[in-house]
């Protein structure tokens, strides 16, 4: 074999190993691509979740146009039918480096650890 034939060999070679380099990198993007889809599916907090999912129930069945004590009754009437744990205008503490600087009345918590407020406005864009 000559040089150049030998050259064209290597040249063949290193085309075909970069060929299958890419089939291989576009085979592991398409199978985390899946992955990704498969994880955005899934949700990553249940009772969050489930609680966006109440209020959108809420609104979709309520439109817009009320005043925040109309979606919040709603809410909690939600709450009741999907079976998510809640309590009402529940009193809070604020704790700043060991003291209590401030009260905060939340519209919900649910689950004991999520808090939930609600607004209602007549415009979003405004």
């Amino acid at each position: 074999m000559t040089d150049p034939q030998i050259a064209q060999m290597n040249a063949d070679l290193t085309q075909q190993k970069t060929q299958k380099t890419i089939c291989e990198n576009l085979r592991n993007l398409r199978t985390k691509e899946k992955q990704m889809e498969t994880d955005h599916q899934k949700p990553r907090d249940p009772q969050t979740y489930a609680i966006i999912g109440a209020a959108m129930t809420v609104h979709r069945t309520l439109g817009n146009g009320f005043l925040e004590a109309v979606y919040q009754a709603a809410l909690e009437r939600e709450f009741q039918y999907q079976g998510i744990a809640y309590e009402r205008e529940k009193r809070l503490q604020v704790h700043y480096r060991g003291d209590v600087i401030a009260k905060y009345q939340a519209d919900f918590v649910c689950d004991g650890q999520i808090i939930v407020e609600l607004k209602a406005l007549q415009d979003f864009w405004k």
